[in-house]
């Protein structure tokens, strides 16, 4: 049983860790504590520990069924740290994608001037309502609310706030060319009307009724953003693949993780129960871990280019609905903020255009991996006149232990844009 001095030093460790804090404790014998964190929770494990390296407690790394990241015992003391995101979830991307999406609506609508970071943030807190049109139902408004109060303790505050800032100068330039009824936030749901799976991040809708989707990104100012952010999965659910996928993920599991040490058996392929042999691998032969992610990527790139070219019809459709997003009536712009400047991106226009202008059948358009990168492919789309090249590329985008051979098959699919 945890001794109770022993658990307020552990509790007096969390309190001086900056970014973490006790969300829940559990059980009598043994006591789980839940630790919520601001950002990435390996990263505040990892600043946790220091803490208690300095406490002079004792740790080691664990997992904890129903878990995939690891989680921290305290040696000899019956007591487990658990780490959550905050807010149920909340990851600090999630947080700084709702500053610049957010933000720029309610100031638009609530006629917000401010230009200082902090300022403008404080007149967010005083103008949010759960009345503000912005908001498509309570549920949306009701996590506005939440995400409002937390964005202080991102990392990227004053960065996200000023692009935030600049955003709403797009929309007052909007406003002056043809005055706009109102801005919506379609964090998850859509205004009536919009398709539910439109990538727009903000609709605004003119007086006269018309509606745009703006699509939000934010970078550097010569950084290529990605325009489209899917994983395999919804490809595959796209081409109407679903057989095809369950072959895969036999396949994958008989070729590059039956040989790792101590692997369940493949019904749990895809689970928590198989991630943490998975890390344990990782951290013990970091080479093979390695190896097996390169191979598995490169196949899974292979099966997607060949889906791709065997369906050429099926992927000329999903360029037009899925990466060029055509929704009839409402259109989609990539609006790119850095710093305080904000620029239209006109790849997704390019697309549609030469989609249509592409020759009929497999002769119109070929996909084809890079041979500089493990992670690209190329889909060529291709016209009586001249070739347009679309940039595409597959990799791992999880973090902690539900990376690289944690996330299986079921990788990210980005499109980096148009090839200059």
């Amino acid at each position: 049983m945890a001794d109770n001095k022993d658990l307020a030093k552990v509790i007096s460790a969390i309190n001086r860790t900056d970014g973490v804090s006790v969300r829940e404790m559990k059980g009598k014998t043994k006591i789980k504590i839940f630790v919520a964190c601001d950002g990435e929770r390996s990263e505040k494990r990892d600043t946790l520990q220091k803490t208690l390296k300095t406490s002079r407690l004792q740790y080691k790394n664990v997992y904890v069924s129903g878990h995939s990241e690891e989680a921290t015992e305290i040696t000899g003391k019956n007591i487990v740290l658990i780490y959550k995101n905050k807010k149920g979830g909340m990851t600090e991307t999630t947080l700084n994608a709702t500053i610049t999406e957010l933000f720029p609506c309610i100031a638009f609508l609530t006629k917000i001037d401010e230009t200082d970071p902090e300022k403008f943030y404080n007149k967010i807190l005083e103008n949010n309502d759960k009345t503000l049109s912005c908001y498509v139902n309570a549920r949306d408004a009701k996590s506005g609310k939440e995400f409002i109060d937390s964005a202080v303790h991102s990392s990227k505050f004053v960065e996200k706030t000023t692009n935030a800032i600049a955003i709403l100068e797009y929309i007052k330039s909007q406003d002056a060319g043809k005055k706009i009824k109102n801005v919506y936030w379609g964090y998850r749901a859509k205004p009536t009307g919009i398709m539910s799976n439109h990538p727009g991040d903000i609709f605004i809708e003119y007086s006269d009724g018309n509606m745009l989707g703006v699509s939000l990104k934010a970078g550097g100012a010569k950084t290529q953003e990605p325009k489209l952010n899917t994983y395999v999965n919804p490809i595959i659910e796209f081409y109407n693949k679903k057989t095809e996928y369950s072959e895969w993920q036999k396949e994958s599991y008989e070729t590059y993780y039956k040989s790792v040490p101590n692997i369940p058996e493949f019904k749990d392929y895809g689970t928590s129960r198989m991630i943490p042999t998975l890390a344990k691998l990782e951290r013990s032969n970091l080479d093979l871990y390695d190896s097996l992610y390169d191979q598995q990527l490169e196949w899974i790139r292979d099966k997607i280019i060949d889906m791709m070219n065997k369906e050429h019809e099926t992927t000329k459709k999903y360029l037009l609905e899925k990466v060029a997003a055509v929704q009839e009536g409402v259109p989609l712009i990539v609006l790119k903020a850095f710093g305080d400047k904000t620029e239209v991106l006109t790849d997704d226009d390019i697309v549609k255009e030469c989609v249509q202008r592409s020759k009929k059948g497999k002769q119109g358009i070929n996909v084809y991996k890079s041979r500089t990168s493990k992670q690209t492919f190329h889909i060529d789309l291709k016209c009586n006149t001249h070739t347009t090249t679309l940039n595409f590329s597959i990799r791992t985008n999880k973090s902690g232990n539900e990376h690289k051979l944690g996330q299986f098959i079921n990788l990210a699919v980005k499109f980096n844009g148009v090839q200059k």
